[in-house]
Formats: structure tokens, C-alpha cells, sequence
């Protein structure tokens, strides 16, 4: 893997959480079956059709050179803050780059990791409660290992917060320092997409794409329950 590290994305998150709901009505008019409801409404099993095209169309994923670049930033970012809050933020940000990048974490994914969650005798990640409520385990690479083992022991456990989780922030903030990696940046290019944690998602998938991994182990990187979702990259590559 690689070193270290929405205009339209709220339709596409509206879609998701619309599915979301249906389902959970389904699940909750099954129930009431089960427990001798005759006359309850059967389950509907509508979901809404997802639009490729739309999805294509707001996914522009950045780069590996941007990546980098992004990354090359963050110990730009912040210079006239002092040196303990400066750092707070710098850890955070390269945390992001290696939970959200380099392992194609969802966004609540990301935010709900616990300290717990990281086992570095076996150098895996334990995804709790993903998309569909699955959990998962996800490897990690050298450099994944390295940067989470000196967040953690150099850092994180040495930082007294009233929660267990990874990052001290939450989402709201973490998309904010991203923001800020990409107002420092001189490049043009960078500058005219829309950077958000999912897109680093994005990004890390189209890489894999691009370097040769197939659709179905990129959807198993993932957390994807078919290839359908998977599948979306193929077109977005074919863009680039």
C-alpha cells in the first residue's frame, strides 16, 4: 500500500439513510409477526435504486501524488498555535490519513474505533458495528502499524479525555483540519475538489483499482455486502 498517509455527497448520504429506514421497518414489521400480530402490515422490501450516474458524477477522487501531498501539509498547518494543541491536531490528522485512507474506514467507522479495537499482535483493526451492522477485521500494513503504534504509545494514551476512542474529535472537527490541509496547499488541483474523510474512502479504493487488486478484494477491504457498490470504481477509474 501506499505511504502514510461533497457537493452532491449529501444526496448520496440521503439515499443511504433512506435505505436505512426501510429496512428497519421491515425488520420491525417482521417482529411484530413473530410475536402473533396477524393484522399487521407485511413487510414492504422497497428500497430506493441507486443512480450510478449521479454517484459517478459527485465521486473525484484525489490523486496518490495529492494524497501526499495533503499529508505533506499537516506539519505546515497550524504553525502559530503552541506547541501542545498544534500537536493534538497534527496526531489527529495523521490518524485520519491511515484509518480513513490507507484502511478505507466509513466515516462512522473511523469515529467509533476504541483503543481496544487495535490488536498489534495480530496487526489487525476490528471494524465494530459497519455498514449493515457487520463487524470486521481489517489488516494492517507496515506503515499503518507503525503510525498507529506511535499515535497510541506516544501519544494518545497519554491524553486524559472522558472516552476510549482512537480520535479525541469527532467527525465535524477531523473534516475541518482536512479543510485546513487544503487551504495551505498551492495546488490547483487539490483545491477544486471537495475533501472529506469518505472521499479519502474514495480515493484509497480507486488506488487499489488502479495498482491492480481486483473488485471482489477491494470489496471485502471495504466492508462492501455485494460487488454492486464495488463496481462503482470501475466507472469512476475509467473517468480518470
Amino acid at each position: 500500500m501506499f505511504n502514510l498517509f461533497l457537493g452532491g455527497y449529501f444526496s448520496i448520504n440521503r439515499v443511504g439513510t433512506f435505505q436505512l429506514i426501510y429496512t428497519a421497518i421491515d425488520k420491525f414489521l417482521e417482529f411484530l409477526h413473530q410475536n402473533g400480530m396477524q393484522n399487521a402490515p407485511s413487510p414492504l422490501n422497497y428500497r430506493i435504486k441507486d443512480d450510478t450516474k449521479e454517484k459517478m458524477s459527485n465521486i473525484k477522487p484525489f490523486t496518490q501524488e495529492e494524497i501526499k501531498e495533503l499529508q505533506t501539509n499537516i506539519e505546515k498547518s497550524y504553525l502559530n498555535w503552541k506547541f501542545t494543541k498544534r500537536e493534538a491536531k497534527h496526531e489527529q490528522m495523521k490518524l485520519i490519513f491511515a484509518l480513513y485512507y490507507a484502511c478505507g474506514l466509513r466515516r462512522s467507522e473511523g469515529e467509533n474505533l476504541q483503543i481496544k479495537d487495535v490488536d498489534f499482535d495480530t496487526k489487525t483493526i476490528f471494524v465494530r458495528q459497519g455498514k449493515n451492522y457487520k463487524d470486521r477485521i481489517i489488516p494492517m500494513n507496515k506503515s499503518v502499524y507503525e503510525a498507529l503504534q506511535d499515535y497510541i504509545y506516544n501519544f494518545r494514551n497519554l491524553q486524559k479525555v472522558n472516552h476510549s476512542r482512537l480520535f479525541i474529535n469527532g467527525t465535524y472537527t477531523l473534516n475541518k483540519y482536512l479543510q485546513k490541509l487544503q487551504e495551505i496547499s498551492e495546488n490547483k488541483q487539490i483545491k477544486s475538489k471537495k475533501l472529506t474523510l469518505h472521499i479519502l474512502r474514495h480515493s484509497i479504493a480507486t488506488h487499489l483499482l488502479q495498482n491492480g487488486m481486483s473488485i471482489e478484494n477491494i470489496a471485502k477491504f471495504l466492508g462492501h455486502s455485494t460487488l454492486d457498490s464495488t463496481q462503482i470504481y470501475t466507472h469512476i477509474l475509467n473517468k480518470i
